[in-house]
């Protein structure tokens, strides 16, 4: 059953037998909500850089298609300064690492 407002999986995706899923980002009652996949790897510091890769991975391509699709008249890099300064304040609460959960290991 597809969900409203369901994305597709890249076609690119499609084309590797090795493909897996990493995580999906739902907004509800105007909370982010996430299913992650973890463990993957067999290095932690590995795995997290990786992550770090993915998400840069999303702002880019946020950036990318905003820009060019998007008419609000904002440039790329105001867009990624603004990209940067959310994950800067969604990162940090009182000046501490918020975790507000940590998901079952699949």
């Amino acid at each position: 059953m597809s969900e409203v407002g369901s994305l597709t999986i890249p076609p690119a995706a499609l084309e590797h037998d090795n493909r897996q899923e990493m995580f999906r980002f739902w907004i509800a009652g105007n909370t982010g909500h996430v299913a992650l996949k973890y463990g993957f790897l067999g290095e932690q510091k590995d795995e997290a850089y990786m992550l770090g890769q993915m998400l840069a991975d999303v702002a880019k391509h946020y950036t990318n298609a905003s820009s060019e699709g998007l008419p609000n008249g904002l440039s790329a890099d105001e867009i990624l300064s603004a990209i940067k300064r959310g994950m800067t304040d969604g990162l940090t609460f009182d000046g501490h690492t918020e975790v507000t959960e940590a998901p079952d290991k699949p």
